[in-house]
């Protein structure tokens, strides 16, 4: 599914999106496919206590957390199910958890910040 070259991520006419669809349809279907029965325990608080048992199996008493992007979600959870076993924690580019914005109004959002670096990335190197 990801082998290169992969298309051009925007889609610049009616049929690109009708085709990036059904490729991200055939890829979702994969996924339930080759999962069976896991695919509805396959979820970010799962995840985050997966992490815990992780955590136990290592004998440790608190985990050191380093998040980044949907990291910083899955970090957010642990510590709530978890805020006893967290020693220290670190987010960068944390995702907003809001159930309204998860996940792809934040891929939006995220895809504005990253034109706005873009830019001042080329405005940099022009100088």
């Amino acid at each position: 599914f990801v082998k290169a070259p992969k298309a051009d991520p925007v889609p610049s006419n009616e049929a690109d999106k009708r085709a990036q669809r059904k490729l991200a349809a055939e890829y979702a279907d994969g996924c339930k496919e080759r999962s069976g029965e896991m695919l509805p325990h396959m979820t970010t608080p799962n995840t985050a206590r997966d992490l815990d048992v992780i955590r136990a199996a290592l004998g440790e008493q608190k985990l050191n957390f380093l998040g980044v992007s949907y990291g910083t979600y899955l970090g957010g959870v642990y510590a709530t199910l978890f805020p006893t076993h967290v020693r220290r924690m670190i987010v960068d580019s944390v995702v907003d958890p809001d159930q309204d914005n998860i996940w792809y109004e934040a891929n939006l959002g995220q895809d504005v910040a990253f034109q706005m670096r873009w830019n001042d990335w080329q405005d940099w190197v022009a100088k």
